[in-house]
């Protein structure tokens, strides 16, 4: 595998277990709940773009722990989630080339 190839694959896996865990509670709240159905699509998104972010970022600085730099730019993108638009792109490119060494 490549390593975009591979970090496509992870991320599918991850948007899987979370699609999977979350399910039960977004179904139940778009029953309860829907005229709201536009606020739960864009918590979904949100929650989405964060995880491809976590994902990035520890591969980004594999096969080390993520760097405290990077965490608290993480953590920021919590306040300020339009910072993730400028966030993802750039992780990606760091954890290919960071990959890119390491996979065969």
């Amino acid at each position: 595998m490549s390593s975009s190839e591979f970090l496509l694959h992870k991320l599918y896996i991850a948007f899987l277990y979370f699609t999977t865990l979350n399910a039960p509670v977004i179904i139940s709240a778009l029953i309860c709940f829907t005229d709201q159905w536009y606020i739960f699509s864009c918590i979904q998104f949100l929650a989405y773009a964060y995880i491809t972010a976590a994902v990035l970022a520890k591969y980004a600085s594999y096969p080390y722990a993520i760097q405290i730099p990077l965490g608290i730019l993480i953590a920021f993108c919590v306040i300020m989630p339009f910072l993730l638009l400028m966030l993802i792109p750039f992780l990606w490119i760091k954890s290919t080339q960071k990959l890119k060494y390491i996979l065969p």
